[in-house]
């Protein structure tokens, strides 16, 4: 049997308490407008080390929920490589300042701006946590054209919002 206490410099642990806290606590920004849930089986450690070690799990993925709007349990769940859960990543409509395409966003408001703002969508690109684009528009679609035309001009390997 494996026990929690040889398990907390466990990879796959680590894994297990994270997804459980962004369910108990979803103060996270893409989080807040979810009612993320996890099945009551996966409370139990083992429960969920036993799934995961049936299903593939292997150290380079991550766990992955099938459909972004349901919780974690073994009929939503796998396993992917970061690639992957690209393209599992939906279009988001969150309206705090967060547009429906991916690598778009609105600007916030500056308290000191006055007058209406020209161009408050920024797309951008980001490599290895770093930003390598980005620039701002008048209109959401406008900007995440331009992300996708960047994308494309750089050979990037990203989802794009337009096929």
């Amino acid at each position: 049997m494996y026990t929690t206490r040889n398990a907390t410099t466990n990879r796959l642990y680590s894994i297990w308490v994270e997804f459980r806290r962004r369910c108990r606590n979803p103060q996270q920004e893409s989080y807040k407008h979810k009612q993320l849930t996890y099945n009551p089986a996966w409370d139990e450690y083992n429960t969920f080390r036993n799934w995961a070690l049936c299903n593939g799990y292997s150290d380079e993925l991550s766990l992955e929920r099938n459909d972004n709007d349901a919780g974690y349990g073994p009929s939503n769940c796998s396993w992917a490589t970061r690639q992957e859960q690209q393209y599992n990543r939906g279009k988001r409509a969150n309206p705090n300042f967060v547009s429906k395409y991916i690598g778009v966003s609105e600007s916030k408001p500056s308290k000191r701006m006055t007058g209406p703002r020209t161009n408050p969508w920024r797309a951008r690109v980001s490599r290895m946590k770093k930003e390598v684009y980005c620039e701002c528009f008048a209109t959401e679609i406008e900007a995440a054209r331009a992300r996708d035309k960047y994308c494309i001009d750089n050979c990037l390997n990203v989802v794009l919002n337009f096929a």
